[in-house]
Parts: C-alpha cells; structure tokens; sequence
C-alpha cells in the first residue's frame, strides 16, 4: 500500500521539501532469511570457498541474523576457522550476500568432513532455511599402501620373517 502527502499553500512559511510517499509493507510480505540450500560442498582447496544467504523476496529494510558454525566431522582450527556469531546482514533491497568461510588446506589425506553452519536471531524478517552442511571435500588422494619390494627367501626353520608394509603419505584415518 502506498500513500503520497503533498504540501501547498503555506502562510507564514514557504513551502520546502512538499511531497513525501509512504510505502506500507504488509506483514504477510515480510521476507525469511536462511542459506540457499539445506547442503553445500566445497573442495578443501578453494581459493575463495563461500555460502549464501538468501532473502525469499527483496524487503525495503536490511535484514539481518547471526551466523555460527560447529563441528561435525570437521575440527574447527584444524580444518577451518570457526564462525561464532557473526552478524549478517543482507541489505534493503538486495535477495543475498556471500559470506566466505576459511578453510585448512593441510597435505594430510582425511576425507571430506563437515560442519554445520546456522542462523538465529533474524530481525527484519523470518528465518527460511536455518542450517546448512557443509562439506569439506578433501584434495589429497587417499594414501597408497605397498610392501617392501623385491623378492625374500627364508628356511623354513628359522621361525619368521618381518613383512614391511609402508604409505607413501600420511593419513589422518585408519588404513587396513
């Protein structure tokens, strides 16, 4: 709804600034704000990875929620750096920002992980989709596992032989 004032004819003052218009947002109209999708998977090496936050439809203020992530299969510090309550804001008439995430890209093979980012608190508007996983999807292959080569001969009196089992990289999960 829309209502236009206009000023005229003043006495005893002259007219300065003489219309204004009054946009009414209906309370039905009022937007939610979550992230683009209940699931996100970024590689562990990105050079920028990012998360979006959406507004369902554009709204005349800004809007604003906090974000927070916790550890899932990620480890904050060791894999990426925690987000705790972060205020976010997504401005009067825009739908969504990006908000980067900071990720460690170590050489040890580990898997993807994850984590889970949230939002709370909103003002300004509801709140959509609240949580987001997001996946860390790791850049090293897995380890390779050998025996030591070349051929061995042993008497079968002797009693034993020591197999040599090696990875050529380390791995942060179990290898059998």
């Amino acid at each position: 709804e829309t209502l236009s004032v206009s000023l005229s004819s003043a006495s005893g003052a002259s007219l300065g600034v003489t219309n204004q218009t009054l946009t009414i947002q209906d309370a039905s109209d009022r937007p939610s704000i979550g992230f683009s999708s209940a699931s996100l998977s970024l590689a562990e090496d990105a050079a920028t990875p990012m998360m979006t936050i959406t507004l369902s439809n554009p709204s005349l203020t800004a809007v604003t929620a906090l974000l927070t992530t916790t550890d899932v299969t990620a480890t904050a510090g060791d894999d990426y750096t925690t987000i705790s309550s972060q205020l976010i804001t997504i401005p009067a008439e825009k739908t969504s920002v990006d908000v980067p995430l900071q990720f460690v890209n170590d050489a040890v093979y580990e898997g993807s992980e994850t984590l889970t980012a949230t939002l709370s608190s909103p003002t300004g508007g509801t709140l959509g989709i609240s949580s987001q996983t997001v996946t860390i999807a790791d850049d090293e292959s897995g380890p390779e596992v050998s025996v030591q080569a070349g051929s061995v001969s042993v008497n079968e009196n002797e009693g034993g032989w020591n197999l040599v089992v090696s990875l050529d990289k380390a791995s942060s999960m179990p290898v059998t």
